[in-house]
């Protein structure tokens, strides 16, 4: 049996293809955010030097997963 896709729906599953694609990249960008914590509580920095790192590598993870997001979405502009 043969089942067409109209052109919404084939454009959504596109779109599920994309975004699966790019899980794996987010899970590990969350790995490494939590492993960043682990490694500032381990090397026991002073809390500022800690909270200071810890902002960085939060804002790093927003900007990587907010240009995906635009690629994502660009894609189906």
């Amino acid at each position: 049996m043969v089942v067409w896709l109209n052109e919404p729906q084939n454009r959504n599953l596109k779109r599920l293809k994309l975004v699966l694609k790019f899980v794996p990249l987010c899970s590990i960008l969350c790995i490494l955010l939590s492993l960043s914590s682990i490694i500032i509580k381990i090397a026991k920095f002073r809390l500022r030097a800690a909270l200071s790192l810890s902002l960085i590598l939060s804002l790093i993870y927003i900007i990587v997963a907010k240009s995906i997001m635009e690629y994502i979405f660009s894609q189906f502009a």
